[in-house]
């Protein structure tokens, strides 16, 4: 998958998301389970590097869940340093700052 792929896929995963009654109302957000695998197959397919640890040695591991890793990916997007560049900038794509550019102007 290309950085363009998972950054369409997310996308729509957005827009499913604003179509749910839970937008604006909560912080609920049901399609983050389905956003943060796409962003962890990005990650092992592209071989980027956690805190020192190689993605697809983690993930061989049986006792490691990929939710774990995601979980870890995305609590250290915000310390510099200890995540790949290129993995920060597709973060940004997430959810809240997806659903806003999709929003239309007033």
């Amino acid at each position: 998958m290309t950085g363009e792929e998972l950054k369409q896929k997310l996308a729509l995963l957005a827009e499913k998301h604003m179509q749910t009654e839970e937008y604006n109302t909560s912080s609920y957000e049901p399609y983050r389970g389905e956003a943060l695998r796409l962003i962890f197959e990005y990650a092992m397919e592209n071989n980027y590097r956690v805190e020192g640890y190689n993605l697809k040695k983690l993930a061989s591991d049986p006792k490691i869940h990929w939710k774990e890793i995601c979980d870890m990916i995305y609590d250290i997007n915000d310390m510099p340093g200890l995540a790949d560049k290129g993995f920060r900038d597709w973060m940004h794509y997430w959810f809240n700052d997806l659903c806003l550019e999709m929003e239309p102007s007033e």
